[in-house]
C-alpha cells in the first residue's frame, strides 16, 4: 500500500485540491508544517 492510496483529488472536495483520502486536510498543509519543522507526532 502506497501513499496513493492515502492522498485523493476530486473536483467537489477543496476545489480539486489533493487532500488526505476521508477528510478535508490539505497536503500542501502537512507539507508545509513538516518542513517548518512540526513533527509527526504533533501533527498527529
Amino acid at each position: 500500500m502506497g501513499w496513493t492510496s492515502h492522498i485523493v483529488s476530486t473536483p467537489e472536495v477543496l476545489y480539486g485540491k489533493p487532500v488526505v483520502k476521508g477528510t478535508r486536510i490539505l497536503v500542501e498543509l502537512l507539507l508545509e508544517k513538516l518542513s517548518s519543522g512540526v513533527g509527526v507526532d504533533e501533527l498527529l
